[in-house]
């Protein structure tokens, strides 16, 4: 037993469980807490926003696999409900921590209390109460691992103040007690692998969707085997963008509503068609699903899924796995291997065929806009020119709005890529903070970050953090002076687009760069996007280049090559 402060105990947790990074904003009544991580080698990362360190952390976690931890106090705690939503609904390990005032003196006059198990309970897994000094650490090891075991997520531990100074007897581990997610990979049951690679063996037009799951199961590789076994066709979800390679035969790339230029017609077309689909760790939301219309009565649906409530939850399965992504699919290939010739050259197969005409045909309706030299820049050419800087060692993070339609469509990722996508929560101006936490989990990658203009201007205050933590990340920013998506639906709804809803006046974001020290510049002309992304990403700083594009271009699937460009 050892006698410290309350705050010294968590202290002491969270080193024992290896966590390096504690995310938000201290006050003084938690000096204790955050003075002995210090000492203990952990890192405290002071931001801006509590909003914005909640969404570092659910980044940190998809990054790097432990459980993001974030700190606010009183009410400040409801700033980081944004960033918990995003992970509740993305099933990041997150674990909130945050101070309250007493039970006896809540509901005294000036006192800052607010019911933050209301608030939080709604988007976490767990929402806990410390009230006792006695079991303080044995609440936050156990949040540990609910947040990071079954179908990963937030939770929540609400510190009554006076914990962090009280002093009392402890009893803490001496080693290391790593938390991980997955903390425990659960095996399939042998008689529902049988039955879906019946299914598969006996399918005339199977297909696969590949979701988030598959990232957070380390499974893209199995994905990939399973697939080119019997040259299946596979598509993703939003957020597993790039975990399919995009430029693999066999890649139907991102379905559902929320890809530009009609890119996602082709995956909803062989989605929409097949007569067995694996479904690999996904809801199987709206947007995915095009408001739950792609998948027809007839299909045979296999969903794979960590969390059994979510087998058939949205549509009927005639097999259901419950079990870890990576471990369903080893079993489904060892138990295919045994009977399916590999075929000789996957290009060749009838789908690798048939999936190469309609992207071909694709390409070639949408390659004057990816080549264009007008002036505003066509989006199309932006995304293309991104694309010339990532390779296997770069992360890509877009955020919500109109960035996540244009970049399924125009971007070929890689599982290397781990490409991180706020569609949790689907909140604008995500990408920065999310951004800054992937580079803390990866420091060795290079980090681009997308943004628009209106989600870029939320979160602007967290290039202070970037410059004090050296985080190189370069933002790119596709400055239409408007709310795109936004514009996009009065457009598709009234004709017209009134300006004060959804415009903005001209801004220079690279001009707002330099005035916080980081890398500033810009693009007006196509010729200079590739000048202005190398110059940013060699001068080693957090950066902002600021690309003017054509506020008249639309996301839309709707949207043709109407004009010349």
């Amino acid at each position: 037993m050892a006698k410290m402060a309350g705050g010294e105990a968590l202290a002491r947790t969270l080193k024992a469980a290896e966590v390096e990074y504690i995310f938000g904003i201290s006050v003084g009544s938690q000096a204790p807490f955050t003075l002995g991580a210090i000492r203990l080698g952990m890192k405290i990362v002071t931001v801006r926003d509590e909003k914005c360190a909640a969404l570092m952390a659910t980044a940190y976690s998809k990054i790097s696999g432990k459980p993001g931890v974030c700190l606010a106090s009183g009410p400040g705690a409801a700033h980081l409900a944004l960033g918990m939503y995003e992970a509740f609904n993305s099933s990041n390990a997150m674990l909130a921590i945050t101070s309250d005032a007493t039970v006896a003196g809540m509901w005294r006059p000036g006192s800052t209390y607010m019911d933050q198990q209301a608030v939080f309970q709604p988007v976490t897994k767990w929402t806990v109460r410390a009230e006792s000094l006695a079991t303080f650490p044995d609440i936050v090891n156990r949040a540990l691992k609910v947040a990071s075991t079954g179908n990963p997520g937030p939770v929540a531990v609400i510190v009554s103040n006076p914990l962090w100074g009280s002093e009392g007897d402890f009893q803490l581990p001496t080693e290391a007690e790593t938390v991980h997610h997955p903390a425990f990979r659960v095996a399939p049951g042998a008689d529902s692998i049988e039955q879906a690679a019946r299914l598969l063996r006996e399918a005339r037009k199977p297909a696969i969707v590949a979701g988030g799951g598959v990232m957070l199961s380390q499974a893209a590789q199995d994905l990939i085997e399973l697939a080119e076994l019997m040259a299946i066709p596979v598509a993703t979800t939003h957020v597993a963008h790039g975990t399919f390679p995009s430029a693999h035969p066999l890649s139907l790339g991102v379905l559902g509503n929320p890809v530009a230029g009609s890119r996602g017609r082709i995956a909803n077309k062989v989605v929409g068609g097949a007569d067995v689909l694996l479904v690999v760790g996904s809801r199987m939301d709206g947007r995915t699903t095009r408001g739950y219309t792609l998948i027809p009565p007839t299909t045979k649906l296999i969903q794979i899924d960590i969390d059994p409530q979510q087998i058939g939850s949205h549509y009927p399965v005639a097999v259901g796995i419950v079990a870890d992504a990576k471990l369903a699919l080893e079993a489904l290939k060892a138990t295919l291997d045994k009977d399916v010739t590999r075929p000789p050259s996957l290009a060749e197969t009838p789908r690798a065929r048939e999936i190469a005409a309609m992207v071909g045909e694709w390409w070639n309706e949408f390659d004057p806009q990816m080549h264009s030299n007008a002036v505003p820049i066509k989006t199309p050419r932006l995304f293309r020119d991104i694309q010339h800087f990532v390779n296997d060692e770069t992360i890509v993070v877009v955020d919500a709005g109109g960035s996540s339609y244009w970049a399924p469509a125009y971007l070929e990722l890689t599982p290397e890529n781990q490409a991180l996508y706020p569609r949790g929560a689907a909140a604008i101006g995500s990408a920065l903070p999310m951004a800054l936490g992937a580079q803390l989990a990866a420091p060795d990658k290079r980090v681009i970050c997308i943004s628009g203009d209106g989600g870029f201007g939320y979160n602007v205050m967290e290039l202070e953090t970037a410059v004090r933590l050296n985080l190189p990340v370069v933002n790119i920013v596709v400055n239409n002076h408007s709310l795109g998506m936004e514009r996009r639906g009065y457009i598709d709804y009234a004709g017209e687009v009134p300006p004060a809803p959804v415009s903005f006046s001209p801004q220079d974001f690279s001009r707002i760069a330099q005035a916080f020290n980081c890398f500033g510049a810009r693009a007006e002309k196509p010729d200079d996007i590739r000048e202005a992304i190398a110059a940013a990403l060699a001068s080693g700083r957090p950066a902002i280049v600021d690309v003017v594009t054509d506020p008249e271009d639309s996301d839309s699937e709707r949207t043709r090559p109407w004009r010349a460009y």
